[in-house]
């Protein structure tokens, strides 16, 4: 290679700037998604979890099984997570964390953070690396439960957030409601925690023995949630193995023997299930891997088809020149190379923008997108992203170099220099040109249609109603932080005194005291003892004003009153879901449900809610709330700040602190955030795909077109109307759209599987079919609308 050939190649590319610069872009855009999905792909699936000895770590979960056999819940019960933890030594190293959300109430702002109670054993599993002080301990006498310490473990972002970055934070005291810890360490920024429950990371660790179900060690019959089990077994072939057997059989015969006298849970049991780490935190993304995959695989199978068809579109045009080249001398490997560097510079630029463009992509999903895509925090170009998407990036190259030169026949342009080229265009195979529309529009309609169902659900779910009012309205709860507890008329007492006070806050209209309709809540199994049904039910708390306050429409029957709260009455308001199965024909007002003593009387029927990742179709009741309770709800005609809630707090008493506060509008967004970033996916990808394919299909009809000119001139010599030109051209050309179309019906149902929607697949049919339509029409335009002699002639 010389410098007049490079030189020859980059000159190539700045004649053509337009032309250069869209294939840069396209496939610049196309390669940095790809880039973003292999590192996506890579981390998630292959990367090594960053904990010593990973593929030993499980996680060990309690399943319950109703008295059908089927799966109630995947929770621990408190006193069974205990027992397995004392007797763990045919296990290995276990170790427990409780998840939960709490206040901050020694902090200015109170903020509400993510905290987990653990183990000593938490620290050594996972190799928790500090920045300042020291790690839990894990001396003999630590590891007794019992014997742990008021300490606390803090993350980094926390440490610079409210601390300012001092290292004198150590032995400085954190409080949490009304109990202190001492700050013994900074955890490093470095480290990954696995999420096991709930997606937010934490951001203080606390010894377990003072987390809040410590004294649900005797509840058999009650569940904990937010409890969680890591353990490092000896093997890891021991996951799949008679461990779990051994458990399950030790820990439901336990679970049995103390709920003998409980006959509901009779025809119950429970058993254990070991999981690997890894299995865990990916979940069941696996399949939307793979089909977000295939997806970019695609995008990129069409981009790649456009530009070697836009090389043969150049080609074309260049066919003079090269016969030129020939005259005088060159061969044929110094046009190859010439045309082999063209492609290949245009590939690296398109390449480094790529990576940069990727590396913008992948710094996003980090800050924006922890909470939905799995590991996040890990998201950077590596060697392995790098390679695979290299060699990708080489074999697009090489598909574009054969199949884009593919049409040099350098006796076919000898030729047509010998003949001043009129009327010896280069023609290209038919059977090519089929195969290229068919697959361009086997492969959009794929993406299209996978991308038009996310699209329609995640719509669905948006456009949904919630049922309540959301602006103005906002969700207050409170905690007692002080040393001494207030009694149940004395909290009564001084929420009463809040309440007034609240009233005084310019622009409130009105308070009362009831649970959010966001308020996270477990259900509770019945039996009725009457009607021998089994169900299970949601419990929330309403006031005799609180569903007026939101604009909850009484379809029958009455709200509470006053009477109902002071006598904590067993009156219930139930939800139009349950009402239908309790009277599918008639009123539920006045029914009973029995689940023991006392039954619970139905006194009237609300309308449906509906709360984004929410099962909607479940059994909600209310029931009065207490005069006591510390849970409010309020209307407001502006804006209300927390910090004007605090000040209230501290005017009247300093030992309550807010526990949570949010605007209805803002929860209700913050809720739909999965949906809304489907939807804008979905969106970009199927308009995205829609224009590259339009441009693909588009370029090959234009190249097809451009060479049937003497044919299409020739016929309307003789006397054919552009429409009998426009029916001939279609009808040549419908066959390969029809295949296409076929193909991309199989590998949908394939692909989408149950979950594949009829009205997406037509829908994208149509879409593809209508810019097939155009992209054949415009080419077609110019050769019918202008007289036979210019197209005899070979005109442009």
């Amino acid at each position: 290679m010389n410098t007049y050939t490079l030189k020859q190649a980059w000159l190539s590319i700045t004649r053509a700037p337009l032309m250069s610069f869209s294939i840069v872009a396209t496939m610049a855009v196309v390669m940095a998604t790809l880039f973003t999905v292999a590192t996506l792909i890579y981390v998630a699936l292959y990367k090594p979890l960053p904990y010593p000895e990973q593929d030993k770590l499980v996680k060990i979960e309690q399943i319950q099984l109703n008295h059908a056999g089927k799966v109630d819940n995947r929770a621990w019960t408190y006193p069974v997570m205990m027992q397995v933890y004392r007797e763990s030594a045919d296990i290995g190293s276990v170790a427990l964390n409780f998840y939960d959300e709490v206040v901050i109430s020694s902090l200015p702002n109170q903020p509400k953070l993510m905290v987990s109670y653990v183990s000593p054993e938490w620290f050594t599993l996972l190799d928790i690396p500090m920045v300042l002080g020291q790690k839990m301990s894990t001396s003999e006498n630590d590891l007794i439960l019992g014997n742990q310490l008021p300490e606390a473990f803090i993350s980094e972002a926390l440490w610079q957030r409210e601390f300012a970055g001092s290292p004198d934070v150590i032995g400085q005291y954190i409080t949490l409601y009304s109990d202190s810890f001492q700050i013994k360490g900074v955890i490093s920024k470095d480290f990954i925690e696995p999420l096991l429950h709930r997606d937010k990371p934490r951001e203080v660790w606390l010894p377990f023995a003072f987390n809040p179900h410590k004294t649900r060690e005797s509840a058999w019959g009650s569940i904990s949630p937010p409890l969680a089990m890591l353990a490092k077994i000896a093997e890891p072939q021991n996951v799949n193995s008679s461990l779990g057997d051994t458990l399950t059989l030790r820990m439901n015969q336990l679970w049995k023997d103390n709920l003998s006298d409980t006959p509901f849970f009779n025809d119950w049991s429970i058993k254990s299930t070991l999981t690997p780490l890894n299995d865990v935190l990916l979940g069941d993304n696996t399949q939307n891997l793979l089909i977000l995959c295939l997806a970019v695989l695609g995008l990129a199978v069409i981009a790649t088809v456009n530009i070697a068809n836009f090389m043969q579109v150049k080609q074309q045009q260049n066919n003079h020149t090269i016969a030129v080249h020939i005259a005088v001398g060159a061969k044929q490997s110094d046009i190859t190379l010439q045309h082999s560097l063209y492609l290949g510079l245009l590939m690296l630029t398109a390449g480094l923008c790529a990576v940069a463009l990727s590396s913008g992509l992948l710094a996003l999903c980090q800050r924006y997108f922890s909470g939905f895509i799995l590991r996040a925090s890990e998201l950077e170009m590596t060697p392995y992203s790098m390679l695979l998407s290299s060699v990708l990036l080489v074999l697009m190259t090489v598909f574009m170099r054969f199949y884009g030169g593919s049409s040099v026949n350098l006796r076919l342009i000898h030729r047509a220099l010998k003949q001043s080229g009129k009327g010896t265009n280069v023609q290209i195979s038919s059977s090519k040109q089929q195969i290229v529309i068919a697959i361009q529009v086997g492969v959009a309609v794929v993406i299209i249609c996978g991308a038009s169902m996310v699209l329609a659900k995640a719509y669905q779910a948006l456009t949904q109603k919630s049922g309540f009012a959301l602006e103005g309205r906002y969700s207050l709860a409170l905690t007692h932080a002080g040393v001494l507890r207030p009694s149940e008329e004395q909290r009564a007492q001084h929420m009463v005194d809040f309440q007034h006070a609240l009233m005084l806050i310019p622009g409130m209209v009105e308070v009362s005291q009831a649970r959010s309709p966001f308020a996270h809540y477990w259900g509770w199994p019945i039996h009725d003892q009457v009607t021998d049904q089994r169900f299970s039910l949601f419990i929330n708390t309403a006031s005799e004003t609180s569903f007026n306050l939101i604009d909850r429409p009484l379809l029958e029957g009455r709200f509470f009153d006053n009477q109902d709260r002071q006598l904590q009455t067993n009156n219930m308001i139930i939800d139009k879901n349950l009402a239908q199965y309790l009277a599918p024909n008639g009123s539920a007002v006045g029914m009973r449900i029995t689940p023991g003593e006392p039954a619970f009387t139905v006194i009237g029927v609300v309308a449906n809610s509906v709360i984004p990742q929410v099962d909607n179709d479940r059994f909600t009741i209310y029931q009065p709330s207490a005069l006591s309770t510390t849970d409010f709800l309020f209307k407001a005609d502006r804006p209300i700040k927390k910090s004007e809630v605090i000040a209230v707090l501290k005017r009247l008493n300093n030992d309550y602190v807010i526990d949570d506060f949010y605007h209805f509008s803002d929860k209700y967004f913050q809720l739909q955030q999965t949906e809304r970033l489907l939807l804008v996916s979905a969106l970009f990808v199927g308009l995205f795909t829609l224009m590259i394919a339009t441009l693909g299909i588009y370029g090959v009809f234009r190249v097809s077109t451009q060479m049937r000119q003497h044919e299409i001139g020739t016929r309307m010599a003789v006397g054919a109307k552009p429409i009998d030109i426009i029916q001939c051209v279609f009808g040549q050309r419908l066959k390969a759209i029809l295949l296409g179309l076929g193909a991309g019906w199989l590998v949908s149902l394939l692909v989408f599987a149950t979950d594949f929607n009829l009205v997406s697949f037509f829908i994208s049919s149509l879409l593809v079919m209508t810019v097939s339509a155009v992209a054949q029409y415009l080419p077609l335009r110019r050769f019918i609308v202008r007289p036979a002699i210019e197209s005899l002639r070979g005109e442009v």
